[in-house]
């Protein structure tokens, strides 16, 4: 009787594991039943362990919250981390990782989003009641403290009063710079050859380049005087004050450089106070004033605020000129540095008088009425409302949606005007008549805004999601369309973008009951039917799931679990990460050129984590982690007879592992039994290992074949596994 023919199966293209209602050997032999810490398919094959976590910004003071939100990708060119430890900022220099940090109070934040190089931050909670913006286009050092000086040399330099401040900046991008730190000012003694400025110390954990030397006669116009290397700390100035306009002809613009983080738009003022002042005979005619705060940049305008309410005043007739006296200023998180002051004749048709700086409180107008006219007419109410603090906030192309109030309008949409509408700062307010409402009276709030997707935005409430439709009608320019009810998710945390199998965009989002997927084409999706052990709805702890997209491994992850988007299968990755929490994704700092975008993990003690990284094998804290593949049960038989195992081959690169065979009957409940293991090595090359001493023991039903990590881990990728066996005897 001849020997019967060797049967072989090829192991590769797998699909993540999955939880499905037949029993499992009649699940497909590519269908894992373990994939924890690895990725499926790829260009590296059968699949890939997952990289290590490593540092990627630590706090120069306090800790960061575990509930916050430690990271903002602010555009699709670069991006960015922002870390909030309590009493500070940290953040990163773009395409550098140059660590920036300043003080601030505004609180913890949970989304941001971007839109003209300005970076919106949602507050966590309704008791931080304003919005958030890092102005990306101040991202610079911080602050320098003031210079120190002293007399040098012998000589006559003249005793004449002079002041100084120092910026830290990168002299390969001046607009890399840091706010312009207080001055310095000092009468040298009339026997010394110069004043020797010391330069401050460099700010914690940044390394600008140069220091740039500011001086002034007269302590409010300052010029560049120097701009020097850090190494070397002094500057011996030897100038007349009167020549330091000759000296480089810059001119200090932006004294009042703020740092990048503040409030959202402009607060409406208070009435401001009117008063006669002076002896004379200024005219005893009514008018009205009212003011607003603003924000300059140098000489240019960037920003300004609601009016105040007018207030009406008729000059004594006995003065010269009626007094305005500015209310209390906005707190410095707003960013203002100046006051405009209005001024009508009939309460209606108001006109610019003047701008002020904030640090001038008062303005006498001597104005007559009659001339008012002459001047620039005012903006119309309610065209600078400061935009609501608000539950979610997404970008639509060209502006910005606030969305959800906290404790009213909870289903309220407010939209800024499109970039170049006329005004400033498009994108920083929000006129009176711009929302629209999604069901106002469903007994339900707005918890998420994703898009665009399929040329709309997504609103998520709880239990509805509806599409935002641009119309083109400027009055009404959105339509609001339902495409869910009863089905929702809880919050920004738990909705991304993200590409399909057929490479279009979807919406993915999670809620207690499931994982879906959006598609403008085939609609609404449940993807956690496959998963295994059954969708719980939370992580441990029991956090529902954070839901990001990942491009470098073509998935999506929900928390721990990671969607395959090419094979609609599952991995599990098990991160050792002790107190961080799955954050954001974002591109590796600290390099210029283009990186994949990683996880991040939010570390209450150390800070912010970035998984995945080919640089280590290692998770948070160097914790050693297991990776693992597992087949289900497969036979290269029919079911009805056992056959023997004969051959058992690996492909791939990488380094030390460990395979396992295991052998299992047609009982699904019995388990699986462990016939043998072995160490291997693989190459560093694409290379073949031929595993056929595992292969001993026979005849079996069914087998199984697990790769796992060896004692000490190594970075490895599978390509495919051979398993040849010989057909025998019918199953008793």
């Amino acid at each position: 009787m001849s020997r019967p023919r060797d049967v072989t199966k090829w192991l590769t293209g797998f699909i993540g594991y999955a939880q499905q209602p037949r029993p499992d050997v009649l699940r497909p032999a590519n269908r894992l039943a373990v994939a924890r810490n690895v990725w499926l398919g790829g260009t590296k094959g059968l699949a890939q362990r997952r990289g290590g976590m490593g540092l990627a910004i630590t706090l120069t003071s306090d800790t960061i919250s575990a509930t916050t939100l430690p990271v903002f990708m602010y555009d699709r060119t670069y991006s960015t981390m922002v870390v909030y430890s309590g009493t500070e900022y940290v953040t990163t220099q773009p395409g550098t990782g140059v660590q920036i940090s300043w003080a601030s109070t505004p609180g913890y934040f949970t989304q941001g989003v971007a839109l003209n190089r300005r970076g919106y931050l949602v507050p966590s909670s309704s008791t931080n009641q304003h919005l958030d913006v890092i102005d990306l286009n101040l991202l610079g050092y911080s602050a320098a403290a003031a210079p120190t000086l002293a007399n040098t040399g012998a000589g006559a330099y003249a005793a004449t009063l002079r002041y100084y401040r120092v910026q830290f900046s990168d002299n390969s991008n001046y607009a890399f710079r840091g706010p312009v730190g207080p001055a310095a000012s000092v009468t040298p003694s009339g026997a010394g050859a110069g004043i020797e400025v010391t330069r401050p110390s460099l700010p914690s954990l940044q390394f600008p380049t140069h220091w740039i030397l500011w001086a002034s006669a007269d302590g409010v116009t300052y010029y560049r005087l120097a701009t020097t290397v850090v190494a070397t700390t002094t500057y011996t100035d030897t100038t007349a004050p009167a020549s330091y306009s000759g000296v480089t002809g810059d001119v200090l613009e932006d004294p009042l450089r703020q740092v990048p983080h503040r409030w959202v738009g402009l607060p409406q003022p208070a009435v401001p106070s009117i008063a006669n002042t002076g002896a004379g005979a200024y005219a005893a005619t009514l008018r009205y004033y009212r003011v607003r705060w603003a924000e300059y940049l140098g000489s240019t305008q960037t920003r300004r605020g609601e009016p105040s309410t007018s207030v009406s005043f008729t000059p004594s007739g006995a003065g010269t000129a009626a007094r305005i006296t500015a209310p209390s200023g906005p707190t410095s998180t707003y960013g203002a540095t100046h006051w405009e002051i209005e001024a009508s004749t009939d309460n209606v048709n108001f006109y610019l008088l003047t701008t002020k700086a904030l640090g001038t409180t008062t303005y006498d107008d001597s104005a007559a009425t009659t001339t008012y006219s002459a001047g620039t007419v005012s903006e119309t109410v309610g065209d600078y409302t400061e935009p609501p603090t608000c539950r979610a906030i997404a970008v639509d192309r060209d502006r910005v949606l606030f969305a959800g109030g906290w404790t009213e309008n909870l289903s309220r949409v407010w939209y800024t005007p499109v970039l170049g509408s006329p005004g400033l700062a498009d994108e920083e307010r929000v006129p009176t008549d711009n929302y629209v409402d999604v069901e106002a009276h469903d007994d339900d709030e707005i918890r998420a805004v994703v898009g665009p997707i399929g040329g709309a935005m997504l609103v998520f409430k709880r239990r509805s999601i509806f599409r935002l439709v641009r119309t083109g009608n400027v009055e009404a320019p959105y339509e609001v369309i339902k495409i869910a009810e009863g089905l929702g998710c809880e919050g920004v945390d738990h909705v991304c973008l993200g590409m399909n199998a057929s490479n279009s965009e979807s919406a993915y989002f999670a809620n207690t009951q499931g994982a879906y997927r959006y598609d403008p084409n085939e609609g609404i999706t449940r993807l956690s039917d496959d998963l295994h052990p059954a969708w719980d709805g939370a992580s441990p702890g029991g956090v529902l799931y954070r839901v990001l997209p990942y491009p470098q491994r073509n998935a999506i992850l929900f928390g721990e679990y990671a969607f395959d988007i090419a094979s609609g299968g599952w991995t599990w990755q098990d991160w050792t990460r002790g107190s961080a929490k799955l954050q954001m994704l974002v591109r590796r700092i600290g390099y210029e050129q283009a990186y994949l975008y990683l996880p991040s993990f939010g570390a209450t003690a150390d800070g912010v984590y970035l998984a995945d990284s080919e640089l280590t094998t290692t998770d948070a804290d160097s914790q050693t982690f297991s990776a693992e593949i597992r087949t289900n049960r497969l036979t290269l038989s029919e079911t009805t007879r056992r056959w023997r195992p004969v051959r058992l081959r690996v492909w791939g690169t990488g380094g030390a592992l460990t395979c396992k065979l295991y052998t299992a009957s047609r009982d699904v409940t019995a388990g699986l039994t462990a016939l043998t293991t072995v160490n291997f090595t693989l190459g560093s090359e694409r290379e073949e290992y031929d595993l056929t001493e595992l292969a001993l023991s026979g005849p079996v039903e069914f087998v199984a074949v697990a790769i796992e990590d060896a004692a000490t881990p190594a970075v490895w990728a599978l390509e495919a596994i051979e398993l040849t066996g010989l057909p025998g005897e019918p199953v008793p």
